[in-house]
């Protein structure tokens, strides 16, 4: 995967991803230090990268300009570059096809929270759809929903959004991203 580190994370991080095997480069390398988040997002859409950052301002130019592409990578709570790239290879195995088809994956400690990005057209024929369905369709009290995720007991509504992912990271959906990429913010 290629990935474009943002100056908020040292360059170590894209040390260890290169050295997992993965195509990565820090804004430094690209000569962007202190160039703005648009910037930033434009030539990771030009090289086909995913952005790498702790800045949350990443996903809500994504929601603003209701991109799809191109993928964001956010780390919060982790402070050493040895745990980032950790946590970052550890999650991939999850999360990969999602990055790849456009998506915010964020990283809390133990959790994802995974956001696919769709376009503005996209979203704009979805709306429509849901204008002219007449048939809404929700599951509930399905039996195999977890009661407990990550030692924590779950409400019915918390299960229904919450599942557990291959590399044993919990994924938790977040609304208020959901509302926001929607365009129902």
């Amino acid at each position: 995967m290629n990935f474009l580190i943002d100056e908020c994370l040292r360059p170590r991080v894209a040390d260890g991803l290169r050295d997992a095997g993965h195509d990565a480069i820090h804004v430094g390398d690209a000569g962007l230090l202190g160039a703005t988040d648009e910037q930033v997002m434009s030539l990771a859409v030009e090289q086909s990268r995913i952005v790498v950052s702790a800045d949350t301002d990443f996903g809500e130019l994504l929601a603003r300009d209701r991109l799809g592409l191109p993928s964001v990578i956010l780390l919060r709570r982790n402070h050493r570059p040895d745990d980032q790239v950790r946590t970052i290879l550890h999650a991939l195995v999850d999360v990969a096809d999602d990055l790849l088809a456009g998506a915010i994956v964020v990283i809390v400690e133990d959790r994802l929270r995974i956001r696919r990005l769709r376009s503005a057209d996209e979203q704009r024929a979805t709306r429509i759809a849901h204008r002219t369905s007449s048939v809404g369709h929700r599951t509930r009290n399905h039996p195999s929903l977890p009661t407990e995720v990550c030692g924590r007991s779950l409400s019915r509504r918390q299960a229904s959004r919450t599942s557990s992912r291959k590399s044993g990271l919990c994924l938790f959906r977040d609304d208020a991203v959901d509302r926001a990429v929607d365009g129902r913010a």
